[in-house]
């Protein structure tokens, strides 16, 4: 998994620092503009009469409507600029993809057009059209997902930091129940990584029953076997089809949880702060703040991490090709003693 990621900052080392550093901007912007709520609802203050307490503080002179005026001029900037680095960012993460991954292929391309014969010949065409093209896409995919998770693993830290500036023992509960969660969900990695070794595997067989089939689609309807040619087909689709269903069981099984989970949290820590600490209606917003800002953190990590361990195994399958066929270029020929022509070349 780190190989990934280490091959594709070595690709792209400042789209890789840029992607990162964005992605950071546009999720603290949006932290950014919720906070901005938090400190407006917990401005009205019933019991003392004063509608604007802590904004007075900063802005005496000025009537509360205009304050209230102010604070929504931020947020809207706040969300503007949100918006604009989120397409600056989708138009980075477009790019970066496509870079690495026409990178990819052309190191693939070279060992393919560089290797030895013999070597070349031992994979089937439909296996190395399967690297250039599905594999491909798949290993690129998948690193840009661990460059999301490290951008996504900084905001969280920044949130962190906020989250217990507001409360220290309500952040620390989440902190801990979420890495609880996620610690139960670490056997499913390896089932994840099982599972994309699996779809490889059908997905090699399904292409080279498409290449087959069609390469030989005259010799079937001459021997007339096309109902068994059209069983092998549907077996080799039912394979394919059935382990990306796993895939998506295995994926949407911790999403579910997690889901399940932070309602169960979330409502006893409601019924907790009402029942037994009689907290405001302020601290209680920054309960929902904490757990909308911090829960899906673990959510999104568990969610990188196992597509990221389905497609380790394609990224290995490539390297070791790649390896394979660039080390048989390197193999020296035997030399052969030059054609030379004495008299004719005769024909009858």
């Amino acid at each position: 998994m780190f190989s990934l990621l280490r091959d594709i900052y070595r690709s792209e080392p400042r789209g890789f620092v840029r992607m990162v550093l964005l992605s950071v901007l546009v999720s603290l912007s949006g932290g950014v503009s919720v906070l901005l709520l938090v400190p407006l609802l917990q401005c009205f203050d019933i019991q003392s009469g004063s509608r604007w307490a802590v904004l007075n503080r900063f802005l005496p002179d000025v009537s509360g409507n205009v304050q209230l005026a102010c604070i929504l001029g931020v947020f809207v900037l706040a969300m503007v600029c949100k918006a604009l680095l989120n397409r600056h960012v989708q138009l980075l993460h477009a790019r970066l993809t496509q870079d690495y991954m026409t990178k990819l292929r052309l190191r693939l391309y070279k060992a393919v057009s560089q290797a030895d014969w013999q070597h070349l010949i031992r994979f089937r065409r439909s296996d190395l059209l399967n690297l250039f093209h599905a594999d491909c896409t798949r290993i690129s995919n998948a690193a840009i997902q661990q460059v999301q998770g490290i951008s996504l693993l900084m905001t969280a830290a920044v949130q962190i930091a906020i989250a217990l500036v507001m409360n220290v023992p309500l952040t620390l509960f989440v902190l801990v129940s979420g890495g609880g969660f996620f610690l139960a969900f670490r056997p499913m990695m390896r089932r994840s990584k099982q599972c994309g070794q699996s779809i490889r595997s059908s997905a090699l067989t399904f292409f080279a029953e498409i290449d087959d089939q069609i390469s030989g689609m005259k010799e079937i309807r001459s021997y007339g076997i096309q109902q068994a040619q059209s069983k092998r087909f549907r077996d080799a689709a039912e394979l394919y089809r059935a382990n990306y269903l796993e895939l998506t069981r295995l994926t949407a099984l911790p999403a579910m949880i997690y889901t399940i989970g932070s309602a169960v949290l979330v409502a006893l820590a409601f019924f907790f702060a009402q029942a037994f600490l009689s907290v405001s209606a302020g601290q209680l917003i920054v309960i929902v703040y904490i757990f909308s800002r911090l829960w899906p953190v673990y959510t999104s990590l568990q969610s990188i991490l196992q597509n990221v361990m389905t497609a380790v195994p394609v990224y290995q399958a490539m390297e070791e090709t790649v390896h394979t066929l660039s080390r048989s270029a390197c193999i020296p020929q035997p030399e052969t003693a030059p054609l030379t022509l004495h008299r004719e070349i005769r024909l009858s």
